[in-house]
């Protein structure tokens, strides 16, 4: 279990980065359609983020599905909230601080 909440804890600071990254990509595409265009044609910024996204849903799904100590129908209803509601669906998903310290407990 030490492994999972480590894990857990690298996901967390790593989903806080995309956020941040899919936060700044939203702002500038609604402020400054240039500059969105320039960083898409010039960088493929949107080819990056979606790449990062789905890498990361990846792992939470399988987390969600192989780490995680929990029954069936809580891992298909976790599957659907990751892959329906994107980054919030993964924030909703990741377990608080004290979860992650209480799997520690999980027998």
């Amino acid at each position: 279990m030490e492994k999972l909440q480590s894990y857990l804890k690298t996901l967390r600071v790593v989903l806080i980065f995309l956020t941040t990254c899919e936060l700044i990509y939203f702002g500038i595409a609604l402020s400054a359609s240039d500059l969105r265009k320039s960083l898409d044609d010039q960088f493929y910024a949107v080819l990056f983020l979606a790449a990062f996204h789905l890498i990361m849903l990846f792992i939470f799904l399988w987390l969600n599905w192989y780490k995680l100590p929990i029954n069936t129908k809580m891992r298909t209803n976790n599957s659907f909230l990751l892959i329906f509601l994107g980054i919030l669906g993964m924030w909703l998903w990741m377990p608080s601080s004290d979860d992650i310290d209480g799997l520690s407990n999980f027998k």
